[in-house]
């Protein structure tokens, strides 16, 4: 057994990191009261994006996303510790709460029930309209040319 410290040392330390990832790929994305570890992504997101591409700063926004993921997990095992809540994953392993959707929306869902259709159809229209416009501009260019 002291042979082979290093080895489950190891081994522990694989799995927390799973345990720590199964965690967070199961906990709810969107919820309306911003529970859980939300929070933590909207965040991650804003440093990403001012990073714009930075290695080094991209690097520390998802290790500071790492460290905010703990502090929820910590809070949650907190609190369930001091009885304020039935389990230590309840603040981050819930049933998440939605906006009602409206009766327009869904009017209008049924109405339009091929949007996508609808969308890359307009691209293309667009696409096709800006093409023979700069065909227009291109021929309106050479006969300026040939009149001076």
């Amino acid at each position: 057994m002291i042979k082979h410290w290093f080895t489950i040392l190891i081994v522990l330390i694989v799995f927390f990191f799973a345990a720590f990832c199964l965690v967070i790929s199961l906990s709810p994305r969107e919820d309306l009261q911003n529970r859980g570890f939300i929070p933590c992504t909207h965040k991650l997101i804003d440093d990403l994006t001012f990073c714009d591409g930075m290695k080094l700063c991209s690097l520390k926004a998802i290790l500071s996303n790492s460290y905010c993921d703990l502090k929820v997990i910590g809070t949650g095992i907190g609190k369930w510790a001091k009885g304020e809540q039935s389990s230590p994953w309840a603040n981050y392993l819930f049933k998440p709460e939605y906006e009602e959707i409206s009766e327009d929306l869904v009017e209008f869902y049924n109405d339009n029930p091929n949007i996508k259709e609808d969308m890359q159809r307009l691209k293309k229209m667009n696409e096709d309209l800006e093409n023979e416009r700069k065909e227009q501009q291109a021929a309106g260019v050479e006969l300026e040319g040939i009149i001076q």
